[in-house]
């Protein structure tokens, strides 16, 4: 054999290959199918060039969905992503994979005596969409037994190609959105009664939807129980298709079983068959491509299995325009789904296109104590809202709420009191209180923040909030003036200081707001209080602004301030709210005739910022919770209190404009306008570059713009309303061979700044936020009965934070740390390195799997990469943790093809970014393999 000089490089370069990989030492990267930036995605012909498989396990298919919601947000059963569409879901009909005499396919029953009334509608994404081309699609249908049917001319059981804009679950209507649908149904003879028929439904040859609909049938009777084979070639380029239909007799067949025999195909006045039929509805920009299946059922009574319509043996081939051949893009037979993408392909996929979204999300993380308000109200009837940071907990609290100083009381109290006949009609109300019982000097200030979500600065913006002054005020042996106030500002993020006063904490991050004030004598006590705004020079507390008039204590005052942000000026008043201390919603009205004050014209401070993204609450000098002062009998204690904090933009006729921020104390609602894309879709699973979306998902994966360019992945999980809330996004990359010399994983992640604890009515078990890599059955989502959704636990990898330990006051886990865990079914095993971190640095994590026939090993190393988002290119940072030699999951055997991006128990600001410590992020993953080293012999 003579070989060229070439040849006789690579085969000796293969074969030292070989050689390193039999001493153990590490090998070059020679492959890397995925990488992913969040800028662009890229990737190989992987997963274009093969087929991605789903296992079906006999027993429910999909969930019934009643009203319009996530059909991945439940335990309730599902396999291989099918999903009901919301409005055409009748939870009397039940899809489900049945063994037909050792051939698996969908059985579809009516659990109900009672005719369903309407239609029910399983949908299947096809992960590919076609909008030209000819698209081939094929079905086996049992009819069902005639008893089985209700006999309303109106019964049927189709398969139906659907576009895009049917996807999504949370639409009810389907009228429009897919070009035909074929199958069984009971139609009129013409003459003298109903049959059962084959049916392809489409528009007439003229295009119109005309007498019948527009269906065409056999014009002969079909036989119930019997195979029939339905096949469709459209034409998507022109709208027309043909249609096939054949007698396969009574065994249940496989995709190999042959064509069977022809039905005789005519038209309702009994002509021969038409060549071509028009879609119902054309391709368009707004119905988008074909992007899957559904099943569409309606009208048949309780029936015995036997008797039941049965799916299987589905096909999708498509030709591309100009192309000779049919490429196969779909096959389900049941018993293992079998897809693969065709479009888009080729080296590179999954542009991030991003767009200005306003993203408004209801937080329901607010948890308060209770109290009859008659007694004292003590502290373990209340929840902090963020931690004492003087306990060395976390500065961030409940719903992003974060310390900036001090060490007061912020809790979360109802002290309503109904019997004397008033009360509050928010249940909570924030108090702020010193530990100290006349708030000693060292305990008697403090200021918290809570970001927007939105950051402002040009136009007018407009500030609300509610304050009712303490029964009685103390001051400390240190001042002589106590204040509270609102204000709006930048740079809420920063952490704690030791500033020795709020005001010179607030100077440069505040820039305009109120509140009320009062002085008086150290040591003492005063019920005397003057109104408080930021002036122009000066800000608050010892720098202040004092205005006539004084406002009565236990009355609730709502402040309005209104900024003209270009201008950088603002006028301010307040007004009287009820007459018994009662405080009415952020967006009641309110008579303006009760004003008390009023300033126009106000220049922002010196130090004001340029932009407004934060909002504060500043207090000095407030006595213990337990200090007690009445009015009318009422136990309101020596403290201030706070609620309805609302933040708008102003229309150009100065009325209220779209709300940015509204906070009473029962919920927080931030209204984000970023440049994102939602990651992960729903039941159509082709969200932002085809992540699909699995699990609890409660908050939100997105892609968010990080600036310059650079784009990254946010998980958060905002609601705890039930136990265990979790969030999953996973996407195909392709297979990984288990004999691959080696597989190194990398991923770049931002831990959440804390993880939930347990709330008043969940308790949880920490939480994590994991990068995944699973294979076929984890991208799937497979539903196994005996584990319930059992996308939890099918085996994978999962690298990054999850907490331990270390309750704070405000239920928040204090003690996180880097933690890999590998499943196999539903055994987990978790390892974690108790090393400190930073959770506002970012963490690379690198994986080197090295497997084996017997399953393998695989360590973890852990580098600090700083505060700063890394580069894809970046070098690696400093070594903080290793793990070592774990054993691989059972999965290797058939590969690793996913990556998952895994949530669960933290409490993030949905929309939130990188100004967001509440969130967790993840850039730059990537997976590089190695393919076996081998060895020739030239001679």
């Amino acid at each position: 054999m003579n070989l060229t000089r070439t040849t006789k490089t690579a085969l000796v370069r293969a074969a030292a290959l070989a050689a390193v990989a039999a001493t153990g030492m590490a090998l070059a990267a020679e492959r890397t199918p995925y990488a992913n930036d969040f800028s662009t995605r890229t990737s190989g012909a992987t997963p274009s060039g093969r087929w991605m498989e789903s296992p079906y396990i006999p027993g429910a298919l999909v969930r019934p969905v009643s009203s319009a919601g996530d059909a991945y947000n439940s335990d309730t059963a599902y396999q291989d992503g099918w999903t009901m569409k919301a409005g055409y879901s009748r939870s009397g009909v039940l899809f489900r994979v049945a063994d037909d005499g050792g051939n698996q396919g969908v059985l579809v029953t009516n659990t109900s005596s009672t005719a369903i009334t309407d239609g029910t509608v399983a949908m299947q994404p096809l992960y590919n969409e076609f909008s030209d081309g000819v698209l081939k699609i094929s079905v086996d249908i049992r009819t069902p037994a005639s008893s089985a049917f209700n006999t309303s001319s109106n019964m049927h059981c189709y398969l139906m190609p659907i576009y895009k804009s049917c996807m999504d679950v949370t639409a009810s209507g389907i009228a429009g959105k897919y070009p035909m649908r074929m199958g069984a149904a009971w139609q009129h003879d013409g003459s003298s009664g109903y049959n059962l028929r084959a049916i392809a439904h489409a528009m007439n040859s003229s295009g119109d939807n005309a007498t019948y609909y527009g269906r065409q049938d056999t014009r002969n009777t079909i036989e119930s129980g019997r195979w029939m084979r339905y096949e469709a070639i459209l034409d998507l380029s022109a709208g027309t298709f043909t249609a096939t239909f054949a007698d396969l007799g009574t065994s249940h067949p496989t995709p190999e079983t042959a064509g069977g025999s022809p039905v005789d195909f005519r038209t309702w006045a009994g002509n021969a068959a038409p060549t071509t039929f028009t879609f119902i509805t054309p391709i368009t920009a707004e119905t988008g491509g074909v992007a899957g299946l559904a099943f569409y059922i309606a009208d048949f009574k309780e029936a015995a299995a036997a008797d039941a319509p049965m799916f299987d043996n589905i096909a999708v081939s498509w030709k591309a325009p100009g192309a000779e051949d049919f490429e196969p893009a779909y096959e389900n037979d049941f018993s293992t789904r079998r897809y693969r993408t065709l479009s888009p392909a080729g080296a590179t996929s999954g542009a991030y296109a991003l767009v200005p979204t306003t993203n408004t999300v209801q937080s329901s993380f607010y948890e308060r104590g209770s109290t009859n308000g008659v007694t004292t109200i003590a502290e373990s009837n209340t929840r902090k809202l963020v931690p004492n940071y003087a306990s060395g907990g976390p500065y961030v609290g409940q719903d992003g709420w974060r310390r900036l100083d001090g060490s007061l009381y912020f809790t979360l109290v109802d002290p309503n009191k109904t019997s004397a006949g008033y009360g509050w009609d928010n249940a909570t109300v924030l108090r702020a209180t010193s530990s100290a019982a006349n708030g000693a000097a060292s305990t008697a200030r403090g200021a918290i923040a809570a970001p927007l979500g939105s950051s402002l600065t040009t136009g007018k913006v407009r500030l609300y909030f509610d304050i009712q002054a303490p029964a009685k005020w103390y001051f400390p042996s240190d001042q002589t003036q106590n204040y509270c106030g609102v204000y709006l500002g930048s740079a809420g993020d920063a952490a704690p200081t030791a500033s020795t006063t709020v005001n010179t904490l607030l100077d440069g991050k505040g820039t305009f707001g109120g509140g009320i004030f009062t002085s008086g004598t150290k040591g003492g006590n005063s019920q005397t209080y003057k109104w408080i705004y930021s002036g122009s020079t000066t800000f608050m507390g010892g720098q202040k602004q004092n205005l006539p008039g004084t406002p009565s204590y236990c009355r609730w005052y709502r402040f309005k301030a209104t900024a003209d942000l270009d201008a950088r000026k603002y006028d301010i008043e307040s007004y009287l709210v009820g007459a018994t201390g009662r405080v009415m919603s952020a967006t009641s009205m309110f008579t303006e005739s009760n004003v008390k004050f009023s300033v126009t014209d106000c220049v922002f401070h010196g130090n004001a910022p340029d932009a407004i993204d934060t909002v504060f609450i500043a207090l000095q000098s407030a006595a213990k919770y337990n200090t007690i002062g009445t009015r009318d009998s009422v136990t309101y204690g020596c403290y201030p209190l706070f609620d309805n904090i609302r933040v708008c933009r102003v229309n150009d006729d100065g009325t209220d404009g779209a709300d940015i921020y509204t906070c009473d104390f029962e919920y927080g609602t931030r209204t984000a306008v970023r440049d994102m894309a939602a990651l992960a879709a729903g039941a159509n699973r082709e969200g932002a570059d085809r992540w699909i979306r699995r699990g609890n998902e409660v908050g939100q994966i997105a892609v968010i713009d990080a600036g310059g360019g650079d784009n990254v992945v946010v998980m958060d999980n905002v609601a705890r309303t039930t136990a265990n809330r979790s969030a999953y996004a996973v996407q195909p990359f392709g297979s990984i061979s288990k004999n691959c010399a080696f597989v190194d994983f990398a991923a770049d992640i931002r831990p959440p700044s804390y993880f939930s604890a347990e709330s008043s009515d969940v308790t949880t078990s920490s939480g994590y936020a994991y990068v995944e890599v699973g294979g076929d059955d984890y991208a799937q989502g497979v539903y196994r009965p005996a584990s319930g959704n059992n996308w939890r636990y099918e085996p994978r990898i999962g690298f990054g934070f999850t907490a331990v330990s270390g309750k704070d006051a405000c239920q928040q886990f204090t003690n996180v740390v880097f933690s890999v865990q590998t499943r196999n079914s539903s055994a987990t095993t978790t390892t974690n390195s108790a090393v400190a971190i930073d959770t506002s640095h970012w963490y690379r994590f690198r994986v080197k799997a090295v497997p084996t026939n017997a399953g393998g090993t695989f360590t973890v190393k852990v580098y600090d990469q700083g505060a700063t988002k890394p580069a894809a290119n970046a070098a690696d940072g400093t070594l903080v943790a290793t793990f070592s030699d774990l054993a691989l999951p059972a999965f290797w055997a058939e590969g690793m093809t996913t990556f998952g991006l895994a949530a669960r128990n933290f409490s993030g600001t949905r929309g939130g970014g990188l100004d967001d410590p509440n969130v967790a992020l993840v850039d730059n993953l990537k997976a590089d393999f190695n393919p076996a080293a081998f060895m020739m012999v030239v001679r």
